[in-house]
């Protein structure tokens, strides 16, 4: 299962994605009573947004860089 939205950039920038996700699992878990097994699942198919924090911003820089090459 794979669920993609398109936001508009103002709003995205207004999100909270980690409280919206934790919103999201306890609504679909909580409130429509999934099992542990649909709970697994549920989790495998969250979408990954990456972080940049505990990089080397130079590093970070090079690398993006280096992928256009």
């Amino acid at each position: 299962m794979q669920l993609t939205i398109d936001l508009p950039d103002e709003l995205v920038e207004k999100l909270d994605i980690k409280q919206l996700t934790k919103e999201f699992i306890e609504f679909v878990v909580l409130k429509n009573k999934h099992s542990d097994e649909l709970l697994i699942d549920l989790v495998n198919d969250l979408p990954e947004f990456p972080s940049f924090a505990d990089q080397d911003p130079l590093k970070l820089q090079q690398a993006l860089r280096d992928e256009w090459r």
